[in-house]
């Protein structure tokens, strides 16, 4: 079978579409899932689950430099993503580009130290971010 002949079948395209549509709302129900549990746990349990602790504001610190080369390569991104729409008329690059862009501002707020008072809001807008990569990609299949 020749690479493009899957493509080449009638109704391929639609169950390539059917399964990253389902593996999109699996991801939406886990990012959810966490969301809520991030709320409603108690402290002293969110360690045993995995989810971040008061004690880990201690590490934030230190990740400093994670956040600053992040936001280098998401405003590099968003750029590209720009500049590629501009060049080639492509909105699947110009929405990656926003979606890192959304990225990139997660990554300044919790550089200026607000990580902590919008832990929400950056669950929310990471959330939106990967929902724009996926719908990007999804519209290019």
């Amino acid at each position: 079978m020749s690479r493009g002949s899957l493509f080449n079948r009638k109704g391929s395209k639609e169950k390539i579409k059917k399964i990253a549509l389902y593996s999109i709302s699996v991801v939406i129900s886990i990012l959810i899932l966490i969301s809520i549990l991030s709320v409603f746990v108690p402290e002293e349990k969110k360690a045993l689950i995995g989810l971040a602790t008061a004690e880990d504001s201690e590490h934030r610190s230190l990740s400093k430099t994670t956040y600053i080369i992040n936001l280098m390569f998401c405003t590099t991104i968003l750029v590209l993503g720009i500049v590629g729409y501009k060049k080639n008329n492509n909105s699947a690059l110009l929405t990656i580009g926003v979606a890192f862009g959304l990225f990139g501002t997660s990554h300044f707020l919790t550089l200026l130290s607000l990580g902590d008072a919008l832990e929400v809001p950056l669950v929310a807008i990471r959330m939106s971010a990967y929902l724009l990569v996926t719908l990007a990609m999804y519209l290019s299949i």
